[in-house]
């Protein structure tokens, strides 16, 4: 099919976003992730500024069942890797996230955003922005970046219709093409070991994003942490306030103590969320998993589990994990035990 040109009268000619603080892309984005039964993103690369802006939409478009797929590449290493663990925990929930590796040779310049809303038989409505903003904080929100908008009312004699159909079949083929392939923590471990440090330059300049520090309170708690441990205790509780950072404690109380395997219960899904991306934070070479009725991840080194009842009355018995650190969230204290044992 060929794609048929548009008509310059038409008001819808006119949909273009300028960027900058007076039209970032930005609002745009969240409204039709908000609305759309599939999704479909390819851009250069992802920073994790701009993937925080945007995540919270896009996991709840997966809760609600909506088709995602996302294709990045690692087109001179600007892809962070942080970034990457962040898309595992959409992917683990059934998103479909891809890589294009350029082996140093093939540029990937692609940036685009297209949402489907609707979708009866052959009609289709729906919108696709195609133009410069990567997935950063600045191409989403202050800078000068320029992307049109194409939309699709369903009618099939329309030319928008044609050129938004063209856009889809030209996404699908590259999303399939021979160098891209599933992203998995094993890629994004290899990534880590060979990627260059890329500073961007120009227009997009990206704030540093330093790594996270225990605050005052917090390291205080890991000193007497491992103050007990070194005089042979196994567990310790530590009681703390709401929002002085009981997960990040955890987090950080892995890292000092070299964890090998970390299981981390909760009684709410969405505090485990929050904990993956903290320990993603912390530790972007540690593998996270989600264990519960639906997922069933056993191979990450860090474990989240969510506490109910049946976990507590019929234990599965399929599976065999050893785990180091077993930390136990609640409302106000964190159980932190190191001790080797079998669970499951």
């Amino acid at each position: 099919m060929e794609a048929r040109p548009l008509d310059p009268t038409d008001s819808r000619s006119a949909l273009l976003t300028t960027g900058g603080m007076d039209d970032p892309l930005l609002p745009k984005l969240l409204d039709a992730i908000n609305r759309a039964q599939e999704i479909e993103i390819t851009v250069a690369f992802i920073r994790i500024s701009g993937l925080k802006l945007l995540f919270g939409a896009l996991f709840d478009a997966v809760d609600r069942g909506a088709s995602i797929r996302v294709l990045t590449s690692d087109y001179l290493d600007v892809t962070d890797p942080q970034a990457l663990r962040e898309l595992m925990l959409l992917k683990e929930r059934g998103a479909d996230i891809r890589i294009y590796q350029c082996n140093g040779q093939q540029s990937f310049h692609m940036k685009s955003y297209i949402f489907i809303h609707t979708c009866d038989g052959e009609s289709i409505e729906g919108s696709a922005y195609v133009g410069s903003s990567n997935i950063s904080k600045a191409a989403l929100t202050t800078g000068h970046e320029w992307n049109l908008c194409l939309q699709c009312n369903g009618n099939q004699d329309d030319p928008y219709t044609f050129q938004f159909i063209h856009i889809r079949r030209q996404f699908h083929e590259i999303f399939n093409q021979e160098l891209v392939q599933p992203l998995s923590h094993s890629w994004i471990d290899s990534y880590l070991k060979r990627r260059r440090q890329t500073k961007l330059i120009a227009v997009e300049a990206e704030e540093l994003v330093e790594a996270p520090t225990p605050s005052e309170i917090q390291l205080e708690a890991l000193q007497a942490l491992q103050a007990t441990r070194e005089e042979g205790y196994k567990r310790g509780l530590v009681v703390l306030a709401t929002g002085l950072g009981k997960t990040w404690l955890a987090a950080f109380d892995t890292q000092q103590c070299q964890a090998e395997k970390v299981l981390f219960v909760a009684h709410r899904e969405e505090i485990l969320l929050q904990a993956q991306q903290t320990f993603v934070k912390i530790r972007p070479d540690a593998h996270t998993g989600f264990y519960n009725g639906k997922q069933r991840n056993t191979k990450g080194r860090i474990c989240c589990l969510p506490l109910s009842r049946r976990w507590v009355e019929k234990p599965i018995c399929n599976s065999s994990i050893k785990i180091i650190s077993i930390i136990l969230w609640s409302m106000n204290s964190t159980t932190l035990m190191q001790k080797p044992i079998e669970i499951f």
